[in-house]
């Protein structure tokens, strides 16, 4: 109970961050244009993004996009609620990670439901690389992706060292 405390607390925290930064995003980038953060690195800028992660899909007007990825993102959710509800006690880097993603998934969600379009507004580039812009909820997800797989990466680590020490098999 505790650690779905936890969870709940944590992916609450990050959808808060996420709506109250993209709501500075447009009251401030919106109608001032870019804000230079770090010349020829970073700039915080205000992008509506119909589309999906790093802009894919964000070129039409198709009505019904908006409904579709918001269905996606809440079935996801549904599967990380069941995912987390399944976890040993102890998994608390796993509890980690699925609360950001969820955290994530649902600050986006509430983008689409609200607006049809997701507010980014970080954006990173150097020399004639650039990265397309991005929000608090999605650097969440990418984070707790990260840490799922560092935790598949230790555990596979762990039985590999497991099987291959002779002394366990006595």
């Amino acid at each position: 109970m505790i650690g779905l405390l936890r969870f709940f607390a944590l992916a609450a925290a990050v959808v808060l961050l996420d709506q109250i930064t993209k709501y500075w995003a447009v009251a401030f980038l919106e109608p001032h244009g870019s804000l230079t953060v770090l010349p020829g690195l970073l700039d915080l800028v205000c992008v509506r993004n119909r589309g999906v992660a790093f802009g894919l899909f964000n070129d039409g007007d198709r009505p019904w996009q908006a409904w579709v990825l918001g269905t996606f993102a809440l079935v996801a959710m549904l599967l990380i609620l069941r995912m987390v509800r399944q976890l040993p006690r102890r998994a608390w880097r796993s509890l980690l990670a699925f609360a950001l993603i969820f955290g994530g998934a649902a600050g986006n969600l509430l983008d689409r439901v609200r607006l049809g379009e997701v507010i980014d507004f970080v954006y990173f580039y150097f020399r004639g690389w650039h990265w397309p812009a991005f929000n608090v909820a999605d650097s969440a997800i990418c984070i707790g992706v990260g840490l799922l797989l560092l935790d598949i990466l230790k555990q596979e680590r762990s039985v590999r060292d497991h099987v291959s020490d002779p002394i366990s098999h006595r």
